[in-house]
């Protein structure tokens, strides 16, 4: 079986980057420059980690933008001038160090519901 994974699109953050601390703030938008943790910060629109050095924005995306008890939004990640990853069947980097991050895969039902999953890490070679 098939699968594809895409990063949120770029489009939709980059012109965040432009916008002042002020402005930003005004949005519930935070920038930071990464420090050297490792794994660095992750990045939802390239499926990368950070380096240091590197701008980011911590904004709040609504995910699931649905009118039921599972509607969605978190704090994420976004990192400047990132192209928005688009593989099949290929898992990136930052998804494959399960021992460094939890993640949690959601698939809509219908009617906007949440179905079941289950969490498996990824083997490396994949």
């Amino acid at each position: 079986m098939s699968f594809r994974i895409r990063g949120l699109p770029s489009e939709q953050f980059a012109h965040l980057f432009d916008l002042s601390d002020e402005e930003l703030a005004s949005r519930g938008a935070i920038r930071r420059v990464a420090d050297n943790r490792t794994p660095g910060y992750p990045c939802r629109v390239s499926l990368t980690d950070s380096r240091e050095g590197d701008e980011l924005l911590l904004v709040n995306y609504e995910h699931h933008d649905v009118q039921s008890p599972y509607r969605m939004r978190f704090a994420i990640y976004v990192r400047k001038g990132e192209e928005s990853y688009h593989a099949i069947n290929e898992v990136p980097e930052q998804l494959r160090i399960s021992h460094a991050r939890c993640a949690r895969i959601r698939q809509p039902w219908n009617d906007d519901w949440l179905g079941a999953c289950r969490w498996q890490g990824f083997r490396s070679g994949y």
